[in-house]
């Protein structure tokens, strides 16, 4: 029997052990977070706003937020107070202040004006976000009496770190000491964190820092004095009851001006007393803002620049558009025309003019034939001789050159003496062909020079001209030769004329200037037959 109780006390103080075991686990299970899972959402069955009626509404973090959530919680940052020192008097209304945190990196992200950063709360009313402490923070203009200054680390969206050792406060006074802004130190202390300011986006964060409030297990379990807390919300006169410490994101805020009460009270839902337990706070709500926290908000940052809220020494990775080269099309070069040579300009050899007369003791004299001296420049009228007739010379534009020229010869002048009393024969004279220089114009007649004739007139002689060179429609009268026997002067007008009209035929080859000399010679050939027959007559007469 004995034996049997013990077996049945051992049995019930085991189980025993195992539901105490089982309790302790579920009580402090429910104590870590009684409204969010393992993955980081809002549990709707617990949320504060599950059984209140009005527009708002709880949702979960927003995802941007909540991935750089994991990588501040490393941090465990440390803020204290240098200045001012607790209870001091001040004789100044200004004060400087100075501060001092370690274990949190402190900066703003140049490209998102955003960071890591101190809040700062002087009494109720006076905030300021404290990004970087080397610089000076003077609050001036302060009434007399007694103020309290605190400070929280928060993250770069404002919301608070909820370690033991973020947060500060110190109370001075300046000129003399007053009841009003004085917390009581042993009491729960409620310190407002957001809203505030402007929004762009929803959600909105609702947040705050408690001080000296114990945990709900401590409170639940405690013999003393102690009760339990809560926070009582009231947002645009829509109530509900927050029963823990951390975040909550609002939705259904209407635009434009919105109000916000936070009230520290205990399980029964009375008020625990302490200064600042009971903190009314205005915001606005403008969808039109379009600043970097509603841009984070909303996950429309580059995930690149976000990294750079949380780390002061990350380098933001611009990343530089990759351009598909540029395709910059080949000149397309126009072959160049593959020109003919120039035919180099082949000087036109001297035809062999055969043009001897016979002899005779009467040569007859024969009127040389006008030519076309070519030339470059155009058609030059030449000087009037002074024989009885001018003589005319053309000359023409140059002519193509010719590949080829062939000499061309021209037959003897056939002079045929008539006897005095019958019809001179008429005596054909076949013009020389002259083959024309390059870049000339065919030859162009000129008009016949006459010739006076002598005491006796000579025969008629007519050259027979051929159809390529000039026209045939002017044979050239000659007239008849003079039987008696004549002087010497006659011989050498006759000789002088013969060597013109050779000087002439010859000077059609030949160049531009040389057919000028043989023009010059000409008019002095034409001088000297004027003087010799001048000498002539003068001895006719005497």
């Amino acid at each position: 029997m004995l034996r049997a109780n013990l077996k049945w006390k051992l049995v019930s103080q085991v189980l025993g052990s195992c539901l105490f075991i089982l309790l302790t686990v579920g009580v402090a299970s429910c104590e870590q977070s009684p409204m969010t899972n393992n993955s980081g959402l809002v549990n709707m069955k617990t949320s504060a706003l599950a059984t209140t009626d009005g527009p708002l509404s709880e949702v979960n973090v927003p995802d941007s937020i909540a991935k750089l959530v994991p990588s501040l919680d490393k941090f465990q940052p440390q803020v204290q107070i240098l200045s001012p020192q607790p209870d001091k008097i001040l004789t100044d209304d200004r004060v400087s202040v100075k501060l001092e945190v370690s274990d949190l990196p402190i900066f703003k992200s140049p490209e998102l004006g955003l960071g890591n950063h101190l809040h700062v709360i002087l009494d109720k009313q006076t905030d300021r976000d404290v990004y970087d402490l080397s610089q000076p923070l003077v609050f001036e203009n302060l009434s007399a009496g007694t103020h309290t200054l605190r400070v929280f680390a928060a993250r770069p969206w404002h919301e608070s770190f909820k370690n033991e050792g973020a947060y500060a406060q110190t109370t001075f006074h300046v000129l003399t000491k007053t009841s009003e802004n004085n917390p009581d130190p042993q009491q729960p202390l409620l310190t407002y964190g957001r809203p505030l300011g402007t929004y762009g986006v929803e959600p909105i964060m609702l947040d705050y820092y408690l001080t000296n409030a114990p945990s709900h297990l401590v409170a639940n379990g405690s013999s003393d004095s102690l009760s339990d807390w809560r926070i009582r919300a009231t947002v645009n006169d829509q109530q509900f009851i927050i029963d823990r410490w951390a975040p909550v994101y609002l939705q259904g805020f209407r635009p434009g001006k919105n109000w916000v009460r936070l009230e520290l009270v205990d399980d029964l839902g009375n008020a625990i007393p302490n200064v600042y337990n009971d903190v009314v706070s205005i915001f606005t709500y403008d969808p039109q803002t379009k600043d970097t926290l509603a841009k984070l908000t909303k996950g429309e940052l580059n995930p690149n620049l976000t990294l750079g809220l949380i780390d002061p020494d990350y380098i933001v990775a611009t990343t530089t558009p990759v351009t598909s080269p540029v395709a910059i099309p080949t000149p397309i070069v126009a072959p160049t025309p593959i020109l003919p040579p120039t035919p180099q300009p082949i000087p036109s050899p001297s035809p062999v003019i055969a043009a001897t007369p016979q002899p005779i003791p009467n040569p007859v004299v024969i009127a040389p034939e006008p030519v076309a001296i070519p030339s470059p420049v155009g058609i030059v009228q030449p000087e009037n001789l002074p024989s009885p007739a001018p003589l005319p010379i053309t000359i023409s534009p140059p002519l193509p050159p010719i590949v080829k020229p062939t000499p061309m010869t021209t037959p003897e002048q056939k002079i045929v003496r008539t006897p005095v009393g019958s019809t001179p024969p008429q005596i054909s004279i076949p013009s020389p062909i002259i083959t024309p220089e390059p870049n000339s114009e065919p030859f162009v007649p000129a008009t016949s020079i006459p010739r006076t004739p002598a005491t006796t007139p000579p025969p008629q002689v007519t050259r027979l001209i051929e159809p390529n060179a000039i026209t045939a429609q002017n044979p050239i009268a000659i007239p008849p030769v003079e039987q008696e026997q004549k002087t010497w002067q006659d011989r050498a007008i006759e000789l002088i004329n013969i060597a013109g009209v050779k000087i002439r035929a010859f000077t059609h080859t030949i160049p531009g200037k040389a057919q000028r000399f043989g023009h010059n010679v000409q008019v002095w050939t034409g001088k000297v037959i004027e003087t010799v027959q001048s000498w002539r007559n003068t001895a006719n007469e005497a």
